[in-house]
């Protein structure tokens, strides 16, 4: 899966806002079939909130470079999840019961 090569990157500023490079388009929605489709980058607004009573980044994207049938404002979210030694952001690649998660790595 081209995902899995996805070297993506996301940058959080103190004032809520973000940029991204070379994101899995997935990130957006996840449709059957889009899994060969290209990155995304873009940038918007992000901010903590919940999704179903879990800790959950929001972003907002406001400008997105990629293909032109990504309209913005479009929203998405990215699941937090807190270890004993890190915290990890992710997503999943469809269904979520098929366990196909995407990870975000923070990196010095």
């Amino acid at each position: 899966m081209e995902t899995r090569q996805a070297r993506g990157k996301l940058s959080l500023s103190k004032t809520g806002e973000f940029t991204s490079e070379e994101l899995p388009r997935e990130m957006l929605y996840s449709m059957p079939g889009m899994t060969h489709m290209p990155t995304i980058s873009g940038t918007g607004t992000w901010r903590l909130g919940r999704v179903g009573g879990d800790l959950a980044l929001l972003l907002t994207f406001r400008a997105i470079s990629g293909p032109t049938e990504l309209k913005v404002p479009n929203g998405t979210q990215l699941m937090v999840y807190s270890g004993w030694r890190k915290i990890t952001l992710y997503f999943f690649l469809g269904d979520p019961d098929e366990g196909k998660r995407v990870d975000f790595e923070k990196l010095q």
